[in-house]
């Protein structure tokens, strides 16, 4: 019997797409699901048995929103939903652009089902006025909302079976998906992505914040006017949520071709603020950001047969009483900063829309025309870019460097989170990572590259520690970080490569670390570290 009535209202906060959300191997819910099943049937009132193969295909669709609705609850900002079609053509199975792996029967029992437990709050989908369509969203409500709340906190390993690999075209302002072409090429592209998605996948990937801390940084992320670094100096404005649930990784290719864009995306730790990405934590270990250093206009040097300067973004502007140029130093910082947006815009803005704003040609002294005229004066190169959709491509390169760095490094058993154009790694595992952004770059550009200096890690309870100390250790038991890398310790007792070890492998001082069976080894080499506390 229900102990409440589910209740339809008119709008939920962000939602997470179902069927873009990883399953666990093992479901702390089992119980739920079997409610959820046998009553899904029971409002059926069949007459005939159930087939085993209905009964494991209903039990699957079933999981899946129960998992959904967790998910939503853990994304630690009230009222977030779960987003799915409740329309019967978007189910089609075998046909790209459709929904196969759930028929919509099974999606639609489920759904009826958990209004009839009284589980979920609801609003159906519908046609705005401009006809754009709305998904149906849930959010979990009722005795299930007790349960969720009361779950322990745990890292699950989540396996997702969507396609890597996105392929894309803009046609008259619509985003069309197209199916990506049948190739040996590709399909080496998704058997990289897979097997990528499968090492993120056992790792426990956090952030080092207090309850309190995480909460607000949630809240700030699902704001209207939340805005995020989306690499070379641009951001993009969106809410989003925060689900560490959200590990799989996808390439998405642009203008119908598998050699535009590219670039990852799907990683809860790319849309976090810049400044959090130090609270980051792999397997409860810290870890460093490197990045590399002017990357897109470097590349347009390199594309047309030239040695790119230094300091790209330093255009010799000076003002009296000014220190002497110095990129860390204000007001030398502010300004580069306005000038890596302007020009990366310049390379990558096809339609040059974008426009300096008032605040930021105050600051630089100039307009949006003295600076454009200022860059393509001191960087030809660009002029010659401007409008030519180079910018695409320019990812494109930057995403296979990415893939390779991946690749490299999680053969030496070492996970790397691609951020664009950096990648963090737990912070003893720099030598690597750098060799790994070196030898990568230089495959595909033939070049070498300028690294920037990593951007060491934080602990997000420096500031209780100073303050109360048993309050520091409080704080930190009851975290979800704490929670969850425990719980992963737990499935994960014995290290199965450097990665997952709870200390960092023994390292020479020549930089090489020393193997399993007791050899050196160069850091660019793939190796088996042997664990040992330092």
């Amino acid at each position: 019997m229900a102990n409440s009535t589910s209740v339809k209202v008119t709008s939920h906060g962000l939602a997470l797409p179902l069927f873009r959300i990883g399953i666990p191997a093992v479901s702390q819910f089992d119980d739920w699901v079997e409610r959820l099943l046998n009553q899904s049937f029971a409002q059926e009132n069949r007459e005939r048995e159930i087939r085993q193969k209905t009964l494991v295909h209903r039990r699957k669709t079933c999981v899946l929103f129960i998992e959904g609705l967790y998910q939503a609850l853990s994304c630690h900002v009230p009222d977030t939903a779960v987003a799915f079609p409740h329309s019967q053509r978007y189910y089609k199975q075998g046909q790209f652009g459709c929904i196969s792996d759930y028929s919509y029967r099974n999606v639609d029992a489920c759904y009826q089902a958990l209004i009839r437990l009284g589980w979920i709050t609801y609003c159906p989908g519908f046609l705005d006025p401009d006809d754009i369509g709305h998904p149906t969203t849930i959010a979990p409500q009722g005795e299930l909302l007790a349960h969720f709340s009361k779950a322990k906190v745990m890292w699950q390993r989540f396996a997702f079976t969507g396609d890597p690999i996105i392929l894309r075209h803009k046609i008259a302002n619509q985003v069309q998906a197209l199916e990506p072409p049948c190739m040996p090429g590709v399909q080496a592209m998704r058997e990289h992505m897979q097997r990528i998605n499968g090492f993120l996948a056992d790792q426990a990937i956090c952030l080092n914040l207090s309850n309190g801390k995480l909460k607000s940084l949630a809240v700030r992320m699902a704001g209207r006017r939340y805005s995020y670094d989306i690499g070379y100096g641009l951001t993009r404005t969106r809410a989003r949520t925060l689900n560490f649930a959200n590990v799989a990784l996808r390439r998405i290719f642009a203008r119908g071709r598998m050699d535009r864009g590219g670039r990852l995306y799907g990683g809860w730790w790319q849309t976090i603020p810049k400044e959090d990405r130090r609270f980051i934590t792999i397997n409860g270990r810290p870890t460093v950001e490197v990045d590399f250093s002017e990357i897109h206009p470097t590349m347009l040097y390199l594309l047309d047969g030239q040695s790119a300067p230094e300091r790209i973004y330093d255009l010799g502007l000076m003002r009296k009483g000014d220190p002497p140029y110095n990129p860390q130093v204000e007001p030398h910082k502010s300004r580069r900063k306005i000038i890596k947006t302007f020009v990366n815009a310049l390379i990558n803005d096809e339609r040059q829309t974008h426009k300096l704003s008032k605040s930021r040609a105050k600051k630089l002294g100039l307009s949006h025309e003295e600076l454009k005229e200022l860059v393509l004066q001191k960087h030809p190169v660009i002029a010659k870019a401007l409008g030519s959709g180079i910018g695409v491509y320019l990812q494109y390169l930057d995403s296979e460097i990415a893939v390779r760095v991946l690749v490299q490094l999680m053969e030496q058993g070492i996970t790397a989170l691609p951020i664009h154009d950096s990648f963090c790694v737990q912070e003893e595992f720099v030598p690597e990572l750098e060799a790994a952004m070196q030898h990568a770059y230089s495959a595909v550009m033939n070049a070498q590259t300028r690294l920037k200096d990593p951007e060491l890690p934080k602990d997000g309870f420096d500031s209780y520690f100073a303050k109360n100390p048993s309050r520091y250790f409080l704080e930190h038991r009851q975290s979800v970080h704490h929670q969850f890398v425990k719980s992963w310790r737990e499935q994960h007792p014995e290290p199965g490569h450097m990665n997952t070890a709870p200390y960092a492998p023994y390292r020479f001082p020549d930089g090489s670390l020393l193997s399993a069976q007791g050899e050196s080894r160069s850091v660019q080499e793939p190796v088996q570290g042997y664990h040992v506390k330092q």
